[in-house]
């Protein structure tokens, strides 16, 4: 729906899904929003959000471009890779080996950390994490569509 109103997340990650009493995941923390229709060339200065879940173009906007609904699609993706493994699909023992996987290093495959994983669900979650956004899913509504497809 966000996405629908030019409205762009930008901190997808667990901690930012609530659940209601009957189990109906709530996006929170909406502090970090950003209006894609704004015309702004300013850069905010520098990094915003959680680096763990961070899009190469929240890292290095110059080489990646700026933020935009992609970036959502991308934070999503590592949200279900935590999901289904136990691990953010990218890490390291410092913010800078961080950010040199984000921009560097490709994810294994959620199936190759939990065989119980199906290859369909691997092609979804790692077209998502992209590193180009333009290779990325073109909306979330068309990664969901995939999802129940495969259900």
């Amino acid at each position: 729906y966000a996405h629908h109103m030019g409205v762009i997340h930008r901190d997808i990650k667990p901690e930012n899904v609530l659940y209601t009493r009957d189990g109906t995941p709530k996006l929170s923390d909406w502090g970090l929003v950003k209006v894609m229709l704004e015309a702004s060339t300013r850069s905010g200065g520098g990094f915003k959000g959680t680096l763990l879940y961070a899009a190469p173009e929240q890292v290095d906007p110059q080489k990646y471009g700026q933020p935009d609904w992609r970036t959502d699609i991308y934070q999503f993706g590592a949200l279900l890779y935590e999901t289904l493994t136990g691990t953010p699909p990218l890490k390291g023992e410092s913010m800078l080996e961080v950010m040199n996987a984000i921009l560097n290093e490709e994810p294994v495959p959620p199936s190759r950390l939990n065989p119980e994983v199906p290859r369909w669900l691997d092609e979804i979650i790692m077209k998502a994490l992209a590193k180009q956004k333009e290779e990325r899913w073109n909306s979330i509504d068309a990664m969901v569509l995939e999802i129940k497809r495969n259900l």
